[in-house]
């Protein structure tokens, strides 16, 4: 574990750090969207504003949005955006920094998180002082600009590489995240992954550590996902790859004596009807210590599934799959976490699948499954991809005290490079 902490500890205001705790995300939500209504907040322009957002979004405690583009921007590198409610309905999307060199890092594909002092923390894939990725801090300024610091570049001996999911913190101030490759079964590639701890230093700095590599044995391979923390410090997510059928699976992470840590399997997926395969994002915890996520592929129609993953005691899981995508207009191919209301009702979207664009296989759903006497259902399914409306979600959801849904697109908008949009009840 880490060796020094930070006196003062930086504990994240995002609302996507709330949702993945292990307390359910309570949303002022009550019934099915009945009425839903999907407004774009900001458009893309593929150019200087930056292209396809696929993050997580985060939002402070003034409601203000804030994520990243990987590609786009002044230098083409990416950029860290904001988005500000003015009242009546009106947003206004800025960017707040341009990645402009190798050094200061390229490509934030995951989103990022905010502390109280309102630094910003996230990670890009390439970049850095090896060219394999770093994890950056930007430092608001007077003037309402931002400096940005590499609290670490990946790639060296036995680090993951290529960081492509959203951090979370812990009450400490530490930073949790993975990276897709690399660790200590192969420097590129053929390493299956990590999972990395970043330390603020008394004295200022950060320190990193590895606290698993993964891709030995039947292990899981390319951690695509970031992860979630539990109340007893335990760690959970999921690899797309990997495992008993090689179709992913589920992990947790537990901390040990001496500062170790060991693995657990939770489950491996092996497709087909009964299970899904190649979970893409990470999972999402209820407060009773249940793990719901998604996978991009199987079920029933093989497009897909959401899967509750339910703790039996020993050591032992149960998987219940609570919805399979694909069966005629309905979503298809879910990215993204999900996250839950006070009630246990689920929500998510799909990268595709729909009733909008049926010659490009639809441009996603936003969806709300909901159970009745034990039995999961569908109950509300938007269907992205009307005019200028969103395309094809990549991210996951967060969700404002009143029970508004906000999220990122990869198509949509005015010009098809993307949008941030909001779902109101």
């Amino acid at each position: 574990m880490s060796q020094t902490r930070s006196p003062q500890p930086r504990l994240s205001l995002s609302a996507f750090h709330l949702h993945k705790s292990v307390l359910t995300l309570a949303l002022l939500l009550t019934g099915s969207f009945a009425h839903s209504q999907d407004k774009v907040l900001a458009s893309f322009s593929g150019t200087t504003n930056g292209s396809k957002p696929q993050c997580i979004l985060a939002m402070d405690a003034h409601g203000n949005l804030y994520g990243t583009t990987a590609t786009g921007g002044n230098f083409g590198a990416g950029l860290v955006f904001k988005v500000t409610p003015h009242g009546g309905g009106v947003w206004t999307e800025e960017t707040i920094f341009n990645f402009d060199a190798l050094a200061n890092g390229v490509g934030p594909t995951g989103g990022v998180v905010l502390d109280l002092a309102g630094n910003i923390y996230g990670t890009t894939e390439s970049g850095g002082a090896f060219g394999l990725g770093t994890a950056f801090e930007l430092s608001p300024q007077s003037g309402g600009t931002y400096t940005e610091t590499v609290i670490h570049s990946f790639g060296g001996t036995g680090d993951g590489i290529f960081p492509a999911a959203q951090m979370i913190f812990d009450a400490a101030g530490n930073l949790y995240g993975t990276t897709l490759f690399g660790g200590a079964f192969g420097t590129g590639e053929e390493g299956g992954g990590t999972v990395f701890e970043l330390s603020p230093q008394t004295g200022g700095g950060w320190s990193e550590e590895v606290l698993h590599s993964f891709a030995s044995g039947s292990d899981g391979v390319q951690v695509s996902g970031g992860v979630v923390l539990d109340a007893a410090g335990n760690l959970y997510g999921a690899t797309l790859v990997g495992g008993t059928h090689n179709d992913g699976i589920v992990y947790q992470l537990s901390p040990q004596n001496g500062g170790t840590w060991t693995e657990t399997i939770v489950h491996n997926f092996a497709g087909g009807n009964g299970d899904g395969r190649l979970p893409e994002s990470g999972v999402t915890l209820d407060a009773a210590g249940n793990i719901y996520g998604t996978t991009f592929g199987g079920g029933k129609y093989s497009r897909g599934t959401v899967f509750e993953l339910i703790p039996q005691g020993g050591g032992v899981w149960t998987l219940k799959g609570l919805h399979a995508f694909g069966n005629g207009t309905d979503g298809a191919n879910p990215e993204a976490e999900v996250i839950l209301d006070a009630s246990g009702n689920v929500y998510g979207t799909t990268f595709d699948g729909g009733k909008n664009g049926q010659n490009f296989g639809g441009t996603g759903t936003f969806f709300e499954l909901a159970q009745t006497a034990g039995v999961w259902s569908e109950v509300k399914q938007y269907n992205f991809g009307n005019g200028r409306d969103a395309g094809f979600p990549q991210s996951g959801l967060i969700a404002d005290p009143h029970g508004n849904f906000y999220g990122t697109s990869t198509g949509g908008g005015e010009v098809g490079n993307g949008t941030v949009y909001e779902i109101k009840p």
